[in-house]
């Protein structure tokens, strides 16, 4: 191999190393913002978990009053209707 050739050679090693030591630091980037997405990702479905046991634990301790109370008001409204329409008709 004469001096040109082998210049060459080393020339075109050290640009392929280069390059492949960054892809490798890309790499470990991505894979370092992964690991990241992963724990963020594994906390919102713990919180996510969170707000169903406690909406749960709402619904039945609640639900059956506000339901009770939802129907009783619908019917003080009918009858407040009625009242409001006889003393229309009248």
């Amino acid at each position: 191999m004469d001096s040109k050739k082998y210049e060459t050679f080393i020339r075109f090693n050290e640009q392929w190393n280069n390059k492949r030591n960054s892809l490798f630091t890309q790499i470990s980037h991505l894979d370092e913002k992964a690991k990241s997405l992963q724990d963020e990702l594994s906390e919102m479905q713990k919180s996510l978990k969170k707000c169903e046991e406690s909406d749960g634990k709402f619904e039945e301790k609640y639900m059956p009053f506000l339901s009770k109370a939802v129907e009783n008001g619908n019917k003080v409204v009918n009858e407040c209707e009625d009242r409001l329409k006889e003393n229309r008709s009248q």
